[in-house]
């Protein structure tokens, strides 16, 4: 006869095997994803193409540029810390690709060691810490930032470590800094610093609540002067306007949508998310912990990211990372339930990894290097600076491309057509010595930059100054007349 005790021996032990096995699998296939994505360049897209030619116009001495100058169109809604660091490592000589992979991977180890820190902290097992973040490792939004080039992971990595660090009662300004840093790379990172002075005001410290509030008013003070100064008065203006990102009332209305539209391409996050609410709601009486406020701010913040239309999955790795904490740090905070919290931890750790292995078989052996580089070598020999519509490409040669941002300058141009003009007239001057567009069908390449009546404009200045000269894998390039 089996006892009660040995059974639930037994089922520890599987367990703990199998979280083991899991924690394994997720550094083997995030390492086989890795040395197979990066050489083909298969994830990096426009966006990764405008945070690359940020980095690179900072490395040639411009923070912010214009929304419209000599240089070309500006506009970006992001935050500085990320392509700073970018930037800099391009400046010391690094390729703009290779810089920009390095600061993501350095992030992603910062993101996971932080979720190894913070379930210690709930009392959780070393093993169940290494669980937790190697299951956060092979969860898709963490994936996606160790193959591409954005700063989400740093904002998490950040956010999590200012709570940790407040959980420890290092000193306020401590704290305030590390979310301020987090800010710096996203500022719906203020979630952060939010529940964390709400925690301290909860459990009756009202004196920490007000020290960390007021260190973080004056951290983020002196960045947000920090930056206009750094610009030259810049920075601030060119961020609200391209800051909501298209985003409107009815979109903000219908974000928890958009929200779960997305969630079915990340299955293991539906688990830890799930798991984490049921959890904050079945002891929201009895057990407030930093982790799990945190988390719930962290879940409002996200659904109001999502109001932003052609948000993807990437900007759920907070809320994933979030939900991770709070499940696994459940075995330490409440030890008559780690068994439970084990098998949540295991059973979202199977469903990332087979995910992410799936997408490696099936999805990172596009190469999308070999035809960047063949566009490239086209205009090898063209004179003056080549426009392209895809800013990884320029991105790639190291060139500061023309449009900043293809996304935001098509919400410009459709709010105020004459926002054109300036491209109209460059294109009519001959200024470039090429042209490459995305897409071989002339109205299908423009469809997207260009929307309503600026296509036509488009394509009619193109025609003025400029003759098809070859296609180049699906590339049409285009030589001054």
């Amino acid at each position: 006869m089996v006892t009660t005790g040995t059974s639930h021996t037994r089922t520890s032990r599987w367990l703990t095997a199998g979280l083991m096995a899991i924690g394994a699998m997720s550094l083997i296939i995030t390492a086989l994803r890795v040395t197979t994505t990066w050489p083909l360049e298969t994830y990096l897209g426009y966006t990764e193409g405008t945070w690359t030619a940020i980095a690179i116009d900072l490395a040639k001495g411009i923070f912010y540029r214009p929304l419209e100058s000599d240089l070309g169109y500006g506009g970006t809604r992001y935050f500085p810390l990320f392509f700073t660091l970018h930037g800099a490592l391009i400046r010391l000589g690094l390729s703009s690709i290779t810089a920009g992979h390095v600061v993501a991977a350095v992030s992603v180890l910062a993101l996971v060691a932080a979720v190894a820190w913070l379930v210690r902290l709930a009392g959780g097992r070393p093993l169940m810490a290494f669980a937790a973040a190697a299951v956060t490792l092979a969860c898709q939004p963490t994936q996606m930032a160790v193959l591409t080039i954005r700063g989400d992971a740093l904002a998490t990595a950040l956010a999590l470590a200012g709570v940790a660090l407040a959980a420890t009662r290092r000193p306020a300004w401590l704290v305030a800094l590390a979310f301020t840093l987090a800010v710096a790379t996203k500022p719906t990172s203020l979630y952060a610093p939010a529940a964390t002075v709400l925690w301290f005001w909860i459990a009756g410290d009202r004196r920490s609540s007000w020290r960390l509030a007021a260190h973080t008013v004056l951290w983020l003070a002196f960045l947000l002067v920090a930056m206009q100064v750094a610009s030259a008065g810049r920075a601030l203006s060119v961020i609200s306007a391209s800051a909501i990102g298209g985003g409107t009332w009815r979109s903000l209305l219908s974000a928890p949508v958009a929200l779960a539209h997305i969630l079915r391409r990340v299955p293991e996050s539906v688990v830890f998310i799930a798991a984490a609410a049921a959890l904050v709601v079945w002891q929201s009486r009895t057990v407030l912990t930093i982790e799990r406020i945190t988390f719930v701010l962290c879940a409002l913040a996200t659904v109001a990211i999502f109001a932003s239309p052609a948000t993807v999955e990437n900007h759920l790795i907070d809320l994933t990372a979030w939900s991770v904490v709070v499940v696994a740090g459940w075995a330490g905070r409440a030890p008559r339930r780690a068994t439970v919290a084990m098998a949540l931890v295991l059973i979202g750790g199977v469903i990332a990894g087979t995910t992410a292995t799936m997408r490696w078989r099936e999805r990172d052996r596009i190469d999308a290097r070999t035809a960047r580089e063949r566009a490239l070598a086209a205009v090898a020999d063209a004179h003056g600076p080549v426009f392209v519509e895809q800013p990884m490409l320029a991105a790639k040669a190291g060139w500061q491309t023309y449009l900043i941002d293809p996304y935001l300058f098509s919400l410009q141009i459709a709010q105020d057509p004459g926002a054109l003009d300036r491209l109209i007239t460059d294109l009519r001057g001959r200024r470039f010595g090429a042209v490459i567009l995305e897409h071989a069908a002339l109205d299908l390449a423009v469809q997207d930059t260009f929307p309503g009546p600026a296509g036509p404009r488009f394509l009619s200045a193109l025609h003025d100054g400029y003759a098809l000269d070859r296609v180049v894998d699906g590339r049409p390039i285009f030589r001054p007349r």
